[in-house]
C-alpha cells in the first residue's frame, strides 16, 4: 500500500481537533461578505432563526439558545450549553457522550471569522507527530495523528476525517458554513497498518501499541452568517481520552477553553486579512477556495460600515 507523502505544512482547521485532545491534557500536566448596507444590531429572532434553519437539515442538531442567552450573545458573552448524545465510539460500543457548544456573536463578516478560526496555525507542534493520508481539491481530508505526552499520561493517536458540510450549506441557502471532523470508521486498523507499512517517520507498531486510541474525537465550526455583516459561530465539541481521565472532566476543560478560543476570534479577525497566505488554501463552506483579495475585501466592506453605521450601546440585563 503506498500513501501520500509526509508534509510538515499545517492543513486549516486542523488545529482545533488536536487541541481538543491536548488542552484538557495540559491543564492536568504539571507545570513545565454579506451586504454592509444591510445596518443595525441583529435581532433574537435572527440568530434563533439561523440556529432553526441548521436544525432542520442536521440529524444531531445544535441546542436553541434561551431568550437569556441570545440577550448574553447579544452582549458579546460566550454562551456554552452541555448536553449527553448517543455517540459510536472508535471500538464500536454505543454509549451517550457529552457535548459542548460554545456560541459566539461577532459583528465582524462570516468570511473573516471563518478565516480566523481555520488559520490558527500549526498548536503543539513539538508534540504532534501526523501523516496526510488523503486530501481533496475542496478542503476535505484524512489525516493520522499521533501526540507524545509526557508521564504518566500515555500518548494518544488517531485517525481523524475533516470535511466541509458542503450539502447543509445547499440546504440552509448559504446562511451556515460548517467545517467538521471526526474519527474515521476503523481507525484503529488503519493507523496500525500505516505504522506497520512505515509510513509514518519515526513510529511504528510498538508505538501504536503502547499509546491509547481515542474512544471519540468529533467537532466542528459552524458559521452562521446574519444581517448586517454579522456572525453567530458554533463550536460544538465532544472529546474522550479513555484511560484514567474522566469523561466529565475532559468536558469541563474543554468547556472552559472555549471562552478563550471564542473570544480570541475577534482579535484575530481584525489583522487576518494582511495574515492569510494561500501558500495553503483554505476553503469556503461551499468548498471554494479562498483569496486573500476576498478576505482584504471583506476587511474594506466592514471598515465601510463601520464609518457609516452609529455605535450600538451595550444592552443592559434586566
Amino acid at each position: 500500500m503506498t500513501y501520500p507523502s509526509q508534509t510538515a505544512r499545517w492543513s486549516p482547521g486542523r488545529w482545533m481537533a488536536v487541541a481538543a485532545v491536548f488542552l484538557p491534557l495540559a491543564t492536568l500536566l504539571p507545570a513545565a461578505g454579506a451586504d454592509p448596507s444591510r445596518l443595525g444590531p441583529a435581532p433574537a429572532d435572527d440568530l434563533l432563526a439561523a440556529v432553526a434553519a441548521y436544525n432542520e437539515h442536521d440529524a444531531v442538531g445544535l441546542p436553541m439558545p434561551s431568550s437569556d442567552e441570545v440577550a448574553s450573545l447579544l452582549d458579546g458573552e460566550v454562551v456554552k450549553i452541555r448536553r449527553r448524545l448517543p455517540m459510536t465510539d472508535s471500538a464500536g460500543g454505543h454509549e451517550d457522550r457529552i457535548r459542548i457548544v460554545g456560541y459566539r456573536y461577532f459583528e465582524r463578516p462570516r468570511l473573516l471569522i471563518w478565516l480566523s478560526a481555520l488559520d490558527i496555525g500549526q498548536q503543539h507542534a513539538d508534540r504532534l507527530t501526523e501523516h496526510l493520508m488523503w486530501a481533496d481539491d475542496g478542503g476535505d481530508s484524512l489525516w493520522y495523528q499521533f501526540l507524545e505526552l509526557p508521564w504518566p499520561i500515555k500518548n494518544r493517536h488517531w485517525v481523524i476525517r475533516n470535511r466541509k458540510n458542503t450539502s447543509l450549506t445547499r440546504a440552509t441557502g448559504g446562511v451556515a458554513w460548517e467545517h467538521a471532523w471526526r474519527l474515521e470508521e476503523g481507525g484503529y486498523g488503519t493507523a496500525m497498518t500505516l505504522l506497520g507499512d512505515g509510513a509514518v517517520d519515526g513510529l511504528d507498531t510498538r508505538d501504536g501499541r503502547k499509546a491509547i486510541y481515542l474512544p471519540v474525537n468529533r467537532g466542528g465550526w459552524t458559521m452562521f452568517e446574519l444581517t448586517g455583516n454579522r456572525t453567530l459561530v458554533a463550536a460544538h465539541v465532544s472529546t474522550v481520552l479513555g484511560g484514567w481521565i474522566p469523561e466529565g472532566l475532559v468536558a469541563s476543560l474543554v468547556s472552559r477553553h472555549l471562552d478563550s478560543i471564542l473570544s480570541g476570534l475577534e482579535a484575530r479577525s481584525q489583522t487576518i486579512h494582511d495574515r492569510y497566505d494561500t501558500g495553503y488554501v483554505i476553503y469556503t463552506g461551499d468548498a471554494q477556495p479562498i483569496s486573500r483579495a476576498m478576505a482584504v475585501e471583506a476587511q474594506r466592506a466592514t471598515a465601510d460600515t463601520a464609518t457609516e453605521s452609529v455605535p450600538v450601546q451595550p444592552r443592559k440585563k434586566p
